[in-house]
C-alpha cells in the first residue's frame, strides 16, 4: 500500500510542488521519502523531509507525515535492540553505520554489546509500529487525508 501526497508551495520565490510518499508493506514495514519539484526539475528528493520542513512549516498533514517518517522509516532495519540503540543515542553515537566499531566498543564498555542474546549489528531487528500509529498510516494511505485527526 502506498500513497503520494502533493503540496503546492513556493521555493526561492517561485512556485514549486513538494511531495511525500509513504508505503506500508504487508509485514507492516514503513518507508517514506519526499522531494521538491520546480520548473519540471527536481530540486532535491529522497530522504529530504528535513529540507522540506522549513518550506512546509505550518502544514499539519506534512507535520504528521514528518513525525511518522522520523519514528518509523525502515522500522525493519534496526541494528540494535531498543536498549542498545538508546544507550548509543545517550552517548551521542548516532551514525551507527559509519561509526560501527566505535559503537561496538562503547556498548562493550557498558556491557551491552550483546543484549538478551543479540549482538549489536549482527542482523536487522524490526520495531513494531504501535497500533494507533499503524492505524493512522493505513488511514492516510487509504483515504489520503487526516480523517481520524480532524
Amino acid at each position: 500500500m502506498k500513497r503520494k501526497f502533493t503540496f503546492e508551495t513556493h521555493y526561492e520565490g517561485k512556485e514549486a510542488k513538494a511531495y511525500v510518499e509513504i508505503e506500508l508493506k504487508d509485514n507492516d514495514c514503513f518507508s517514506c521519502s519526499g522531494g521538491l519539484i520546480q520548473d519540471n526539475d527536481y530540486v532535491f528528493c529522497g530522504q529530504c523531509l528535513d529540507e522540506l520542513t522549513p518550506i512546509l512549516v505550518g502544514n499539519h498533514l506534512f507535520e504528521v507525515l514528518y513525525d511518522l517518517w522520523k519514528k518509523y522509516h525502515l522500522n525493519d532495519m534496526h541494528p540494535g535492540t531498543p536498549k542498545q540503540e538508546s544507550a548509543l543515542r545517550k552517548a551521542h553515537l548516532n551514525n551507527w553505520a559509519n561509526e560501527y566499531d566505535t559503537c561496538c566498543r562503547y556498548l562493550e564498555s557498558i556491557d551491552l554489546l550483546v543484549d538478551d542474546g543479540y549482538k549489536f549489528g549482527s542482523g536487522w531487528l524490526k520495531e513494531e509500529i504501535p497500533d494507533n500509529d499503524l492505524y493512522l498510516i493505513k488511514d492516510l494511505i487509504n483515504k489520503g487525508t487526516l480523517t481520524i485527526l480532524k
